[in-house]
Parts: C-alpha cells; structure tokens; sequence
C-alpha cells in the first residue's frame, strides 16, 4: 500500500513538470517572479573605470615616449671620428691627426670649430669649411669653398 501511494506521488510530480501542449512563454514568465532571479547591478562607479582607463592611456603615452627616446638615442650609435685614413675613389688618401690633413700633395693644419664646421690653414690663409661624417657608410664629405663655388671631396674609411 506504501508503495503505491509512492508512485503515485511520483507520477504527480512528474506531471507537474511536464508542459502541455499550450505552454505560454507568458505564463511561464508570470508564474515565475523573474525580478528575484536577475543579476545584481554593477556597483562600481563610473567614475572609477573612467580614472583606471586614462590612467593606462597615461603609462601607454609615458612608455611610447621613453621607447622613442630609446630608439633615438640607440640609433645615432658610436659616431665616426674624423681622425684616421681616409681615400678617396681615385685612390687619393687623406690622413687626418688631431692637428693636421696629410694628404699626398702636402700637409695642412686645420681646426674643430663646431660640429660639422672646420677652419683649414691658419692665421691670413684660413678658411672656413664644413664637413659631414655618414656614420651608415662610413664616409667623410668635406665641402670646401672654392671662389664663388664649393667643391665637394668624398673620402671613404679606410681600415688600418
């Protein structure tokens, strides 16, 4: 007699769950109080997530920049000295002390005066000329006046 009473407890609760043939996604909705089982709303301010997101706008701007300066300062590399042997393309060598040009025609003093800048000669017989070192290629340009042009001398490292 339990046992019967059991099973038919049973085939009620199973009843209970299954769904007839006009269920009604309405009524499923009334008869659940869907408002209990929502999410709880986000209590984190605004305020907050806005402060958090500039400030890593802010360390992505300050790391760009320091990584700019890296690059900058990495790429310049060890510049090239203007002391040492140079030559040219026609075999004309040019050696350079701290004090003089020696090349194969004679010896002329010279002077640093700034960076790319060099007095040739001294005292009533000086003139001024520039230079430019390419460190990428190794070469050495040195742009003299000559009356009312400049002349251009290419020289090339040459290895000792």
């Amino acid at each position: 007699m339990e046992q019967e009473k059991i099973i038919e407890k049973k085939s009620d609760s199973i009843e209970q769950h299954k769904f007839d043939e006009n269920f009604d996604i309405a009524d499923f909705i009334d008869k659940h109080d869907l408002k209990k089982t929502t999410l709880k709303k986000n209590n984190t301010p605004k305020v907050i997530i806005i402060a958090i997101i500039a400030i890593c706008i802010i360390i992505f701007v300050v790391l760009a920049l320091i990584g700019m300066s890296f690059s900058n300062s990495s790429d310049s590399g060890p510049k090239l000295d203007i002391k040492g042997k140079w030559q040219q393309e026609d075999g004309t060598v040019l050696e350079i002390t701290s004090t003089q040009l020696i090349m194969d025609s004679g010896t002329m003093n010279y002077k640093i005066v700034d960076e790319g800048e060099m007095i040739l000669g001294s005292g009533n017989d000086s003139i001024s000329a520039a230079y430019k070192i390419d460190d990428e290629l190794g070469m050495l340009f040195l742009i003299i006046p000559y009356g009312d042009e400049t002349v251009t001398l290419e020289y090339v490292r040459v290895d000792e």
